[in-house]
């Protein structure tokens, strides 16, 4: 089996982290606060859900150690899949 049990287990909350990590570098932008145009707000969608995985990966492995960095690693590598298919959604390919 290529996937193992524990793989699959962290499937939901890496995902879950990535929808959280776009939306809120979407919408945090296009509050009335700050009053970002479109394209600045999906850029910066993009740069925070591409730094928060990578922030992620760092803080565990600085303070908890190397055995907890898995799920943040998984996260590393499955966010250049995350953000292609956020950018295809958004230029209307998909």
């Amino acid at each position: 089996m290529l996937i193992s049990s524990q793989g699959l287990n962290l499937l939901l909350p890496v995902l879950m982290f990535h929808v959280l990590s776009f939306a809120s570098g979407y919408w945090v932008p296009r509050m009335s606060l700050w009053r970002q145009d479109e394209k600045t707000a999906r850029t910066l969608s993009i740069c925070s859900g591409m730094q928060s995985s990578t922030l992620a990966m760092l803080l565990a492995t600085q303070f908890l150690g190397f055995t907890h960095a898995s799920p943040p690693s998984y996260s590393v590598h499955s966010t250049p899949h995350s953000q292609s298919i956020v950018s295809r959604v958004w230029r209307g390919v998909v």
